[in-house]
């Protein structure tokens, strides 16, 4: 599947993208209702991506109604908003998510987009305060464990070691 992105879109970087679900073994992108059978709810807020290309801090709801905003990702939790570490799950805290795990996140700044894999064990705290140790003025958790994927400068940085359906580019 990597191969497969590389070759059709030519990214400088991309990471693993949506939550897997330990207990059923499958990703929660393709769950019809996650907030009723698994306990996760993405975060309200999250990242838009505009026709021109500016990456913007938004709310699902400003996404949807703005037709500049052509792309839309959030996570669960939100980590770091305004530069503050905040974790902002929703209506819903999934416990499958808390602890010590290996880590995945994207956040942002005014002039650079971070991808991050974790090495160790952390907790969502930790990993939000790496966030803004790397400079994000927002963050989110992505998917971590096993599915941590990390690619950038030519080079494979965290390969993991179960499918990902989902990535971000």
């Amino acid at each position: 599947m990597t191969d497969q992105i590389k070759q059709k879109y030519v990214p400088d970087a991309y990471i693993n993208g949506a939550l897997y679900n330990m207990l059923t073994h499958t990703n929660i992108v393709f769950l019809e209702d996650e907030n009723v059978l698994d306990g996760f709810l993405f975060a309200n807020e999250g990242i838009g991506i505009t026709q021109e290309g500016k990456i913007i801090w938004c709310s699902y709801e400003q996404a949807k109604a703005n037709d500049d905003i052509k792309d839309y990702l959030s996570g669960a939790p939100v980590l770091v908003k305004n530069g503050e570490i905040g974790l902002t799950w929703g209506n819903k805290i999934s416990s499958q998510i808390q602890g010590n795990h290996l880590r995945s996140a994207i956040g942002f700044n005014d002039d650079e987009v971070v991808l991050y894999c974790s090495d160790d064990k952390i907790t969502l705290t930790t990993l939000a305060k790496r966030m803004l140790d790397y400079g994000c003025k927002y963050a989110i958790n992505l998917d971590g464990g096993g599915s941590q994927y990390l690619y950038g400068e030519n080079k494979i940085y965290k390969l993991s070691s179960r499918s990902n359906k989902s990535w971000i580019l």
